[in-house]
């Protein structure tokens, strides 16, 4: 009985034993990294490239508390764009295909919540339930280090190792996926340090410009303009086709748009209309008169940004806008074959291409004159 007692004394001084060593260690990483200071930050921005085979993309990382986290790799306006809020999460891979959102499960959420936090990794982990352990001290990139192990809530295993000198963090490991991250070349951002550069192996993230506390909306933080490239396509194509002009302001920019190279049949001299203003100017001139037009959709194809839409253009417009019937009052219908092509990225238009069947036009033109005489 007196053993057993011994043994339990035994282990107990040998778990409060690695308690404290581990609050130590902690302590000292966490004045290292100003925490007390960094509890303040209530949003971070950071600028840099995601460097991967000799290629620098793009990279912006968007923090705010709580819990929200939006990563953007993008290269030659094709993205990866990653949005963490809250208990929802989704992504965007252009880079793959995916121009629409795809919601993250809850095994994508938790494998990005270290990521979502603005505090520090070991400060998350303390506070979200995780159990710290000291294993060891050796030599990690060529610096003298702590190593700990971490076990998170969910029973997901880390190792994180800390320099002897700094305190800082110089490398992790997930135990399961064998992916290490090395934190190289720390510099202060108001009193606080951040790493220069992750190394991931394949890839190397490099943080050029760090903020703290900006200004995000909050839109930044949702889907908002990231819907489906099909539900964009059929707002937009319902708003060209209503002629509401407010609401087609909303999906052009300056890079915009807009050309029937098929009529050239009946109007050679029309040119493509490009920028939301001119869009929007050429819009009006040209669909002056256009009285009921609507668009019956018989067919749609989607690929990517890629829209292509079959169907038949119908409305009406009075016979005095037409030469040489200005006294009629006659009203004009037409129905056209028409196929409409768009591209669209970012929520706007940055292509529409229509093709209308302008020969069948002439005709019911020349068969509605008749008529009105």
């Amino acid at each position: 009985m007196k053993k057993i007692l011994i043994a339990l004394l035994f282990v107990n001084f040998s778990m409060n034993a690695q308690d404290a060593k581990v609050n130590s260690i902690l302590k000292k990483h966490f004045k290292a990294l100003n925490q007390t200071k960094l509890n303040t930050v209530k949003s971070l921005k950071i600028e840099g490239a995601f460097i991967q085979n000799g290629t620098a993309l793009n990279l912006e990382i968007l923090k705010q508390r709580p819990d929200k986290w939006r990563r953007k790799i993008e290269l030659n306006k094709t993205k990866m764009l990653v949005v963490i809020n809250g208990n929802s999460g989704w992504e965007i891979n252009e880079f793959a295909g995916a121009n629409d959102p795809v919601d993250y499960d809850e095994a994508k959420l938790n494998a990005y919540s270290t990521s979502a936090t603005i505090d520090n990794q070991l400060w998350y982990y303390k506070n979200n339930g995780a159990k710290i352990k000291y294993l060891t001290e050796e030599v990690v990139n060529e610096k003298k280090t702590i190593k700990l192990e971490v076990i998170d809530a969910l029973g997901k295993i880390s190792h994180i190792w800390l320099d002897s000198k700094t305190h800082l963090i110089n490398q992790t490991e997930d135990a399961e996926s064998k992916q290490i991250l090395v934190y190289k070349e720390y510099q202060l951002i108001d009193g606080i340090p951040f790493p220069k550069k992750v190394n991931g192996g394949v890839y190397e993230l490099e943080f050029k410009k760090i903020e703290l506390n900006p200004k995000f909306e909050a839109s930044i933080f949702t889907k908002g303009d990231h819907m489906s490239v099909k539900d964009i396509a059929k707002i937009y194509l319902k708003a060209f086709y209503d002629l509401n002009y407010e609401v087609l302001g909303n999906f052009y920019t300056d890079e915009s748009f807009w050309y029937d190279p098929s009529t050239a049949v009946i109007n050679p001299a029309v040119q493509k209309s490009i920028g939301k203003d001119k869009i929007i100017a050429d819009l009006k001139s040209g669909f002056n008169g256009v009285q009921d037009a609507s668009y019956t959709f018989e067919k749609a194809f989607y690929s990517g940004p890629y829209v292509s839409v079959w169907g038949t253009y119908s409305y009406k417009i009075p016979a005095k806008f037409f030469q040489g019937m200005m006294h009629s009052d006659a009203v004009f219908e037409f129905n056209i074959p028409m196929v409409t092509n768009l591209v669209v990225r970012n929520g706007k238009v940055l292509e529409h291409l229509e093709y209308a069947d302008w020969t069948d036009w002439a005709k019911q033109a020349q068969a509605n004159a008749q008529k009105a005489k």
